[in-house]
């Protein structure tokens, strides 16, 4: 009886060995990855307006405060001739800004 206990108490011990050592691995394998840094990379859209009131949205992608890439996402608006900007010029003339 006894021996079937301590059989049982040794696949037991040995299985949580096996997660302890799988778990260790993992995360110093993980670690090389982590920087500590932050990720200061990112997009939006925005539209962006002519003289004659044709909006063509844009995909804005940013490292911090510069434009790394402006790519047309194929969607144009033509607005009336009397049509004014809803944005303040701050916002329609800023990008990639990090508040």
């Amino acid at each position: 009886m006894q021996e079937k206990n301590l059989i049982k108490i040794l696949i037991s011990l040995g299985i949580i060995l096996i997660i302890l050592v799988a778990t260790i691995i993992f995360s110093l394998n993980n670690q090389k990855t982590i920087t500590g840094e932050t990720i200061n990379e990112y997009s939006y859209t925005k539209a962006i307006c002519n003289e004659n009131n044709l909006c063509q949205d844009y995909e804005i992608h940013c490292q911090g405060n510069k434009i790394t890439d402006i790519k047309p996402t194929g969607f144009i608006v033509q607005n009336p001739r009397n049509w004014q900007d809803p944005r303040n010029l701050e916002d329609i003339e800023k990008f990639c800004n990090v508040d």
